[in-house]
């Protein structure tokens, strides 16, 4: 029998040791998760080219609304009956109380003041500030990025911050909206608590990883449905405008000639793939890809042996992705001095 002196004994305890450890170490979706913070953050982009149009095309049919009535009815700009109450309010409460330690004015008495007609589309007002949303949005994943890539102690507290700061403005941001209408609210689940040395550090980043996406996945899910509904308003005035030009090149299609018919033929068809490419590329199939990703993430950490759900999840990811790209491609602001 063959004797190994000690200290190479030792070091073949310690590889082995480190085998097994390796072994054991859980997968931390380091790919997985830079892949949907990423989605996210395209998808964000993509949202964010729309408001200018949007902003465009609202205040035009304001404009025009405001002066059709006119036009019809006469009335002039005046302000509602609660504005004229809400000084007497303010100073009345002020007297019988004296430094205040709320508002002395709920939200919704300074809401009922307001200038009349009020118009049914209105930029300011239309539609759900969201833009809030989407930075908390943006940044919850960045910070589930920063616990998957801490590579140090000092890294993985930090990440831990980071992440309860941010999950804690994604729930605020989102119960706000839930307010506007009307909803029940979300309720909080507790933040990572740092705890050093109680396990390998790889082994803590997935705990922290599968304790922050399941706390958060009620969240997530309401926070990227609310960012496609407003997706799915914002970007209507878009397909208006591509399915109008497809029912004028139809319209000249009427009058074809053997003259003219190659070049209307081609110009249809110009309409009919540009109005096509527009539906296929609404942002609001990027925001359900950021739903469904974040909820095959969730059932992956929770089952990570579980290979059909891993390989879901990467499935999703590339939904997400080629969703995503294709929403920002469409609608990103042209280059300085392109075309």
């Amino acid at each position: 029998m063959t004797i190994l002196p000690p200290a190479f004994s030792r070091i073949l305890v310690i590889l082995g040791a480190s085998l097994i450890a390796s072994a054991c170490s859980p997968y931390v979706y380091e790919s997985e998760i830079t892949a949907f913070s990423n989605g996210v953050d395209r998808s964000l982009k993509a949202y964010n080219a729309l408001l200018p149009q949007y902003e465009k095309w609202a205040t035009e049919k304001r404009d025009a609304s405001l002066l059709a009535r006119f036009a019809d009815t006469g009335e002039r700009p005046s302000t509602s009956d609660a504005c004229e109450l809400l000084r007497s309010q303010y100073d009345s409460r002020f007297a019988g109380q004296g430094a205040p330690t709320v508002a002395l004015l709920s939200q919704d008495e300074l809401a009922k003041c307001q200038v009349t007609p009020v118009p049914g589309i209105d930029p300011a007002k239309g539609l759900p500030n969201l833009g809030a949303l989407a930075d908390s949005l943006r940044s919850y994943a960045s910070a589930l990025q920063a616990i998957t890539n801490a590579e140090a102690e000092k890294d993985l507290e930090k990440a831990f911050g980071s992440f309860n700061t941010s999950a804690t403005g994604l729930l605020k941001t989102v119960n706000q909206e839930l307010v506007k209408r009307n909803e029940k609210q979300l309720d909080a689940l507790g933040a990572l608590v740092y705890q050093a040395g109680l396990a390998g550090l790889r082994q803590r980043r997935f705990n922290a990883l599968k304790e922050a996406v399941n706390n958060n996945a009620a969240v997530v899910d309401r926070g990227s449905s609310l960012l496609a509904e407003a997706a799915f308003d914002i970007y209507g005035p878009a397909l208006t405008a591509k399915k109008k030009a497809l029912e004028q090149a139809e319209n000249k299609a009427l009058t074809a000639t053997p003259g003219n018919y190659i070049a209307i033929w081609k110009s249809l068809h110009k309409a009919r793939d540009s109005y096509i490419q527009a539906l296929e590329s609404s942002p609001v199939y990027a925001f359900a890809g950021i739903r469904s990703t974040h909820e095959a993430l969730r059932q992956s950490l929770n089952n990570p042996g579980n290979r059909a759900q891993l390989a879901a999840l990467h499935k999703n990811i590339v939904v997400l992705k080629v969703a995503a790209e294709t929403a920002f491609n469409t609608l990103k602001p042209a280059e300085p001095g392109g075309s």
